[in-house]
């Protein structure tokens, strides 16, 4: 007890000594005891009490399974035992009033993080069934493995032989097997990303790999490709807090200017969801700007808004809570926003200009077509991120600036066609 303080013990117990001698050591105590007596269960009462399991094993070594029941009376269940979601036992066995325990002998040849799992059912009396299972953990030493995640697995077979030959067991999945659990990532030593794009994974599965990582010493590999290194990848991710680089450009000066006016849609049938979802992404693309870069935001219903004119994008902070700010009302008219966009872009002295319109393209009529060809004369380019249910309109043509075959940017010569509503 800290001095100055007044020593008092105060014991909550139901009395029911099962090792040593308390009141002994209470008869030798200085500091005033009390006692409050807690009532035992009268009911009929099963439960699980223990999944007794070594904490590591060699792989294939074969070791005992031991679970400890606990009853007030006797009675009659069946034990069943799971190693993760395989059943790898089921007995009846005669339950004793006190303490019964029962041994099984199992081994782990795959997993290097195997969980037995023991529950009892199908009792004549039992009260409390959420008491009628626990789990034990196993962790089997042995060759270390590796889980590699790769787009395209023909790739890295022979990368994965080269592991092989060291004695390196490897695990070959697409990104759809990324794991969803840490218990799934608990069975290899190093979790390598092979070519993977950020948004082949989830939020969930970035935030359990940065755990594992961080709290359970789990080793990453990251391996670079087309599809992963890049600005707009793992850019200000999850994943990107685990990895010794950084995803943005260091390289300011060898990025061309980019002028970019973001045009959101605030009408009535943006409210809710929509227009937080189309505030977030353009927040998102202003962070991806450097120091070389300018940016404008508009916002149209029936009329169009200047949320923050074209300015440095060094002003990130104000202009996100600019952003922030936009309210949906009124009704839709986009044609006269993208003509201010081309106007502003026209003012804009930068060596690539972009405008993004964010909408569910439900809008008044307007001379479209007419307005993108003359800003892909311009050299400028288009594009749209669809927000809702809208009809889609899929166009394919020359990018007035690769000369390749574009889908994303609104071409000077377009082939289209309407599809049936989607939801994007």
């Amino acid at each position: 007890m800290p001095p100055g303080y007044v020593p008092h013990i105060v014991m909550l117990s139901d009395g029911n000594e099962t090792i040593g001698d308390a009141l002994s050591v209470a008869g030798q105590s200085r500091i005033p005891i009390s006692t409050v007596p807690l009532p035992t269960p009268t009911a009929p009462e099963v439960q699980v009490a223990e999944v007794n399991v070594p904490a590591e094993v060699r792989e294939g070594e074969p070791f005992m399974v031991e679970v400890v029941i606990q009853s007030n009376h006797d009675d009659e269940g069946l034990v069943e035992v799971y190693r993760g979601d395989h059943k790898v036992l089921s007995e009846r066995k005669k339950i004793q009033k006190g303490e019964n325990r029962f041994r099984f002998q199992q081994s782990v040849d795959r997993e290097r993080l195997a969980v037995f799992q023991a529950r009892i059912s199908e009792l004549a009396n039992d009260t409390l069934l959420d008491n009628n299972t626990t789990a034990g953990l196993v962790y089997a030493s042995g060759k270390p493995r590796v889980l590699v995640i790769e787009s395209d697995p023909s790739l890295i077979r022979e990368f994965a032989y080269a592991l092989e030959d060291e004695g390196i067991q490897v695990d070959v999945r697409p990104p759809q097997g990324m794991p969803d659990t840490l218990a799934d990532l608990q069975n290899y030593e190093t979790l390598i990303l092979s070519n993977v794009p950020a948004t082949a994974l989830t939020q969930q599965q970035m935030q359990l790999a940065r755990t594992w990582v961080q709290e359970l010493s789990g080793g990453f590999i990251m391996l670079g490709g087309e599809q992963s290194f890049g600005l707009g990848g793992y850019y200000k991710s999850t994943l990107e807090e685990i990895l010794p680089v950084r995803s943005d450009f260091e390289k300011e000066k060898e990025k061309p200017s980019l002028g970019m006016v973001l045009v959101i849609d605030r009408s009535g049938s943006m409210s809710g969801d929509r227009i937080e979802m189309a505030k977030s992404a353009a927040r998102a693309a202003v962070e991806l700007l450097g120091k070389n870069d300018q940016v404008g935001v508009l916002a149209f219903d029936h009329e169009t808004y200047v949320v923050s004119d074209m300015q440095s994008a060094n002003n990130k902070a104000k202009i996100s809570d600019d952003i922030s700010r936009v309210e949906s009302a009124g009704g839709t008219d986009m044609y006269p926003a993208m003509e201010q966009a081309f106007e502003i872009l026209q003012r804009t002295q930068t060596r690539l200009k972009h405008a993004i319109f964010l909408t569910d393209g439900i809008s008044n009529p307007g001379d479209f077509e007419g307005i993108a060809q003359q800003m892909a004369s311009a050299k400028m380019t288009v594009s749209t991120v669809a927000v809702g249910t809208v009809p889609i309109r899929i166009c394919s043509s020359k990018s007035p600036r690769s000369g390749k075959g574009d889908t994303t940017s609104l071409p000077t010569q377009a082939k289209c066609h309407r599809s049936s509503p989607k939801r994007l």
